[in-house]
Parts: structure tokens; C-alpha cells; sequence
């Protein structure tokens, strides 16, 4: 629905870092439980964040995101 409406998203870099491979190098990370955390990186949303955004551009991804809610209850 996003990219219909020519708006970029990004996968969310924040929740379980964990899960990404550099984290294999690191030896004193716990990561016995992450349910939240986890649950973060499944299922956040980036949406556009630049200092060029516009009033008008905010609106319209809001719209979609709560078009997008909306089709999903």
C-alpha cells in the first residue's frame, strides 16, 4: 500500500538488534528474552523521515497508514 502510493518505507532497524549478524562478534550479549524486542523488529514501521518533508507529505502518509489500519479491522 505504501509503495502504491509512492511513499518509501525501510525494514526497521531498531527492536532485536540480536538478529543481526554483526552481533555474532560481540560476547556479552544476553539475549535469552527478547519477546518485546522481537516484536519490534517484526512488526514497526519507518516511515519517511527527511528534513524535506513537507505538511502536505506527512499528511498523506497518515492518511494511508490509517487507511491501511483501517482495511486490517
Amino acid at each position: 500500500m505504501l509503495i502504491h502510493n509512492n511513499i518509501e518505507s525501510r525494514p526497521f532497524l531498531a527492536g532485536n538488534f540480536t538478529i543481526q549478524p554483526v552481533v555474532n562478534s560481540f560476547e556479552h550479549i544476553n539475549d535469552k528474552d527478547l519477546a518485546i524486542s522481537q516484536s519490534v523488529s517484526e512488526d514497526g514501521l519507518a516511515v519517511p523521515c527527511h528534513q524535506d518533508l513537507k505538511e502536505k507529505d506527512i499528511e498523506k502518509i497518515c492518511l494511508v497508514v490509517k487507511q491501511f489500519i483501517n482495511l486490517q479491522m
